[in-house]
């Protein structure tokens, strides 16, 4: 399958064929009315590329530091919980590392991995310690009383 790239300028419109070159392909939402429906989009512009990925990731990492704070606010969480939370970090991780790092310049690459990896590791020190007081058979409330 050939791939091309439509230009329009003032008054003239160019079709021309692409050579291949790196890009970012992903599936836009087509929303049904008056517009062309698109099955696969090919981006090739970097700044494009970065803006949309950073939108991708935050929505992802928004979602995730959410359900975080839910799972470490709550008294009854479970260790299977911090486990899924646990889960979900390294799984966006991986999606950070493997698809989207060739494309996000280092420093907003590093920025991101960075605050995933905080994420874990706060997660992991929740979990332990949510675990200690459930083997002592306290809680968190308790706690503050005794100091």
């Amino acid at each position: 399958m050939s791939k091309y790239i439509i230009s329009t300028q003032k008054t003239k419109k160019t079709i021309k064929k692409l050579d291949v070159k790196e890009g970012y392909g992903f599936n836009p939402k087509n929303k049904t009315g008056k517009y062309l429906a698109i099955n696969d989009l090919v981006l090739y512009d970097p700044e494009q590329i970065q803006r949309i990925l950073m939108k991708k990731f935050l929505m992802r990492y928004k979602k995730l530091v959410f359900v975080v704070n839910a799972v470490t606010d709550n008294d009854d969480s479970s260790d299977s919980d911090y486990m899924i939370c646990l889960d979900e970090v390294e799984k966006l991780e991986s999606i950070l590392i493997n698809k989207y790092q060739k494309h996000l310049n280092a420093k907003l690459y590093a920025y991101f991995l960075d605050n995933l990896i905080r994420t874990g590791k706060y997660l992991e020190m929740k979990f332990i310690q949510n675990r200690m007081f459930k083997d002592e058979g306290m809680s968190r409330w308790n706690l503050t009383f005794l100091l």
